[in-house]
């Protein structure tokens, strides 16, 4: 089968699709045993001393040669297709007619039927049954005229039962082989088919995980529901800003591979860390890490939450320098500034698209990143007024922040003891 499989895509272009290849597989698969069928008649027909008869089966087969050999150069499957069924409904016929009509050829027209199959099979409904009209009036012409057909040879009894076994069996042999050839190429494509849709399957998770993991779940789904997310305005989250300490300078005496390594070690836990108290990351840029509570789904509690946060990221770098203390490594040390206020968030760009938050909250906790102190969570007098119940808050007094002027600013040290 394998040998049949790869002389049957010889005609195959790189470009054809699925349902293609089958066709023209088919297609030379009905060829070849044509040619076959040519090859055998011509020897039977000449030990015979059917001089006239064997002549049509040798031009055919040539015949077919010929067109396959076009086929091949030429990919063109129409024109090959056409004169396939042309000859192979009319040679049979041609040939009935030489050797005396349907009982003297041992219905040798039944090949004729090739014609149809190949039609209905290549070209549809209308396209057999117009071929398989031209065969029934074939067989309507052989009955009429029977007697006129001219007899090279009287062949014997037992010679014509051997035609129409030969015949009756060939054919019918060409329709269940070409049948069951059929069934293995389209379960072969329905195969690839199955294992195509899982890899499809499978990639969407994939990018839905991906686009999962750079926006949160609502804008994602309205992303892949529309094409596009709309931005929405939020009256109370809190921002968290963090950085690390004389990041650059430190950079400069440390290998790149042993930055990310840090980098992402610290990071990492800093996502851990604010998935647990529900919070949304927004972007990393170098060294600073943005986070902020209260959206996509608005909450009343964003301000605790990101503030509980905190205090496990300053507890989870103290730890960490402590470690890196005991294995004589460097290490990082965090400021971290929370301002609770209004924003807008949502996506921007075509490329690389990014969900965002924009308004001078943002700003604000930024700045309160920037004036905090290494171990410390700072945060401003909007934060404060809405956690000072919840967490030991110290007053720093009025920090001067750039571009907002003097800002009041508290420390956080811990949970209020009940």
């Amino acid at each position: 089968m394998n040998i049949v499989y790869r002389l049957t895509s010889l005609a195959n272009k790189t470009s054809d699709s699925a349902s293609e290849r089958i066709n023209k597989s088919v297609l030379i698969l009905i060829v070849l045993f044509k040619a076959m069928g040519c090859i055998t008649w011509v020897i039977m027909y000449y030990s015979l001393n059917l001089i006239l008869a064997y002549k049509f089966p040798l031009a055919y087969f040539f015949l077919l040669l010929l067109t396959t050999i076009y086929l091949y150069f030429s990919k063109n499957f129409d024109v090959a297709l056409y004169i396939y069924i042309f000859f192979i409904w009319l040679v049979p016929f041609l040939l009935q007619v030489v050797m005396g009509g349907f009982i003297n050829s041992g219905a040798v027209i039944l090949w004729s039927l090739l014609a149809p199959l190949g039609a209905l099979f290549f070209k549809g409904k209308n396209a057999g049954i117009i071929w398989f009209g031209l065969f029934l009036l074939q067989a309507i012409f052989s009955v009429i005229f029977k007697d006129n057909f001219p007899h090279e040879v009287t062949l014997s009894e037992p010679i014509i039962n051997l035609f129409f076994l030969m015949n009756i069996g060939v054919v019918s042999g060409v329709f269940f082989y070409t049948l069951v050839y059929f069934r293995q190429l389209t379960t072969q494509q329905h195969h690839l088919l199955e294992l195509n849709n899982a890899h499809l399957a499978e990639q969407k998770i994939q990018s839905d995980k991906l686009l999962r993991n750079i926006m949160p779940d609502e804008v994602a789904d309205e992303l892949k529901n529309t094409g596009k997310a709309k931005a929405r305005h939020f009256k109370k989250v809190t921002i968290l800003f963090t950085d690390f300490k004389g990041f650059t300078e430190r950079c400069a005496s440390m290998n790149p591979e042993e930055v990310i390594e840090q980098l992402n070690h610290c990071f990492s836990a800093f996502d851990e860390i604010i998935e647990k108290h529900h919070l949304e990351k927004i972007k990393t840029i170098g060294d600073a890490y943005m986070c902020v509570g209260g959206l996509p789904i608005e909450n009343d509690t964003n301000p605790a939450d990101v503030v509980s946060a905190s205090l496990e990221i300053q507890a989870y770098m103290e730890n960490y320098k402590q470690t890196c203390i005991s294995r004589g490594e460097r290490y990082f040390e965090c400021r971290l500034g929370i301002n609770t206020g209004e924003v807008v968030a949502g996506v921007v760009g075509k490329k690389k698209f990014a969900y965002d938050i924009w308004g001078d909250a943002v700003n604000t906790a930024s700045g309160a990143e920037s004036n905090g102190i290494v171990g410390k969570i700072n945060i401003t007098e909007s934060t404060y007024e809405l956690v000072k119940d919840l967490f030991q808050c110290e007053y720093r007094g009025e920090i001067d922040t750039k571009g907002k002027g003097k800002l009041k600013m508290y420390l956080v040290s811990g949970k209020t003891k009940n």
